[in-house]
C-alpha cells in the first residue's frame, strides 16, 4: 500500500461522479467484511432507503444476500452509475456476488476497485488492470518539495539540506503516502 490509489481514486470520483453518473457509491471494503453488510452499504451510498427500486430489501435486518443483491440490481438497472470499492481484499468477491449486483446494460456505468494484490485484479476484472508503480526519484522529490516546502520560494530545498532529503526520499522507497 501506499502508492497513491485511493488519493487517486477519490479525486476522479470527486470530479466525475456528480457530473457524469445519475447515481454514485464510494464504499471502504474492511478485510472482515460480510456479503449482506457489504450490500447493505452499497444500497445506502446509492441513497437506497426510500427508493421504490429498494422496497424488496430489508436493509435493516435481512441476511439474505440474494434479496440485497437484487435491490442493487433494481436500483441500478438501465441508470448510468459509478461504484468504487476501495480495498478489497477478497479474490472471490467478484465471482461471489459482485459481478452479479452490477447491471451490465450499455448505459455506460463504471464499477472501480481498488486492491493490493494481482490476483484480487486478476479475478475480479471484467476488462482492464491499471497498476500504479512508485514514484521515480526525481517525481518524489518534486512532490516532496511541493509538500514540505509549500511556503519557500520556488519551492526550492536549502543546499545544507539537499543530502538529508535525498536520503529520506530513497527510504520512502518512491511511496506517497511514506513522503
Amino acid at each position: 500500500g501506499g502508492v497513491g490509489k485511493t488519493t487517486l481514486v477519490t479525486r476522479l470520483y470527486k470530479e466525475v461522479a456528480t457530473s457524469h453518473f445519475e447515481c454514485a457509491a464510494w464504499v471502504a471494503v474492511s478485510q472482515t467484511f460480510t456479503i449482506s453488510d457489504l450490500l447493505r452499504k452499497i444500497l445506502k451510498e446509492l441513497g437506497c432507503n426510500s427508493s421504490a427500486s429498494c422496497s424488496n430489501a430489508k436493509t435493516d435486518t435481512d441476511t439474505d444476500y440474494r434479496s440485497l443483491m437484487e435491490a442493487v440490481q433494481g436500483h441500478l438497472f438501465k441508470r448510468r452509475y459509478l461504484v468504487v470499492l476501495d480495498n478489497i481484499w477478497d479474490p472471490h468477491l467478484w465471482s461471489k456476488i459482485l459481478n452479479l449486483a452490477f447491471p451490465d446494460d450499455a448505459t455506460g456505468s463504471r464499477v472501480v476497485i481498488t486492491i493490493r494484490s494481482n490476483e484480487v485484479a486478476k479475478a475480479a476484472t471484467r476488462e482492464r488492470i491499471m497498476m500504479l508503480e512508485s514514484l521515480q526519484l526525481s517525481e518524489a522529490w518534486t512532490l516532496f518539495c511541493n509538500i514540505t516546502l509549500r511556503d519557500v520560494p520556488n519551492r526550492t530545498c536549502p543546499s545544507h539540506l539537499e543530502e538529508l532529503a535525498t536520503s529520506m526520499l530513497k527510504r520512502c522507497h518512491g511511496l506517497p503516502l511514506a513522503l
